[in-house]
């Protein structure tokens, strides 16, 4: 339904989506499936950063769970000091 709405009209309905796919990606994280996880995670990084703000911090913090989880400690510090620079 996200997707759809926000085919329809992306600049009022990307940050729905967005949190959409975050919500999904942390339920597979949750259920120890981190690989499928990973692009949902990603891909509400890329929506995020249309909006910038609170909703880009918590999608970078989701995706760096999520590459934590996969032991790409490296690419999770570099979500974490992103999410660090859109704070200030």
């Amino acid at each position: 339904m996200s997707r759809i709405l926000a085919a329809r009209d992306p600049i009022a309905h990307s940050c729905l989506l967005a949190r959409s796919l975050r919500t999904a990606a942390s339920v597979l994280l949750r259920r120890r499936r981190p690989a499928q996880a990973l692009p949902l995670a990603e891909e509400s990084v890329a929506l995020a950063r249309g909006t910038g703000g609170a909703p880009l911090v918590v999608s970078l913090v989701c995706l760096a769970e999520v590459l934590n989880a996969l032991h790409r400690y490296g690419e999770a510090a570099d979500a974490i000091a992103e999410a660090d620079k859109v704070k200030e």
